[in-house]
């Protein structure tokens, strides 16, 4: 029991030194280059993933041939892959359960639980492939952690994760196309 308790002060400690860190280096920023800081590291987190992943697909199993065909179908795919996802993702995964769970004095001592739910939640609706799944976990993770930063050190939570959601999705479908 001693050491789970000790484990857990640890990752806290971690968690919290982290945080610190991180805000440290940003904090005189503006909302946009806090933004685009989150944005890098998003994707510096998902490089770091790539030594893991055996795919070289990089549609990790989805079928996207409609971004191959012009017309009506690939415009609406394109609005809701960038605009309409990430909006109902960031309520769903980001603000509902940053939100619900932190109404619990049990996990507002631990945001790295809820950010860990909220990252599995969000890996696991995107059920593609388990690697796109383990993509998608951390990326869920990294988008939770930034509502946490954005809601307790800057603002606007919602409108940053959204901004990098979209960008994000924007970027793979123009890569994609």
């Amino acid at each position: 029991m001693m050491q789970k308790v000790m484990h857990h002060n640890t990752l806290h400690h971690s968690t919290m030194k982290l945080i610190t860190l991180l805000h440290e280096k940003i904090k005189k920023k503006n909302f946009i280059s806090q933004v685009f800081i989150f944005l890098i590291l998003s994707y510096l987190a998902v490089f770091l993933l790539a030594p893991f992943l055996q795919s070289e697909d990089p549609t990790f199993g989805r079928d996207l041939s409609v971004l191959k065909e012009d017309g009506k179908e690939r415009n609406v795919f394109i609005l809701f892959a960038v605009l309409l996802s990430p909006i109902i993702e960031t309520f769903i995964f980001q603000w509902l359960v940053y939100e619900q769970l932190t109404a619990f004095s049990f996990f507002r001592k631990r945001i790295y639980l809820i950010v860990l739910i909220s990252g599995g939640t969000f890996g696991l609706v995107h059920d593609f492939s388990v690697e796109y799944q383990l993509v998608t976990f951390v990326i869920g993770c990294h988008l939770c952690f930034m509502y946490h930063y954005f809601k307790t050190y800057s603002k606007w939570p919602f409108l940053a994760v959204f901004i990098v959601h979209a960008i994000r999705n924007l970027i793979s479908v123009v890569f994609l196309i």
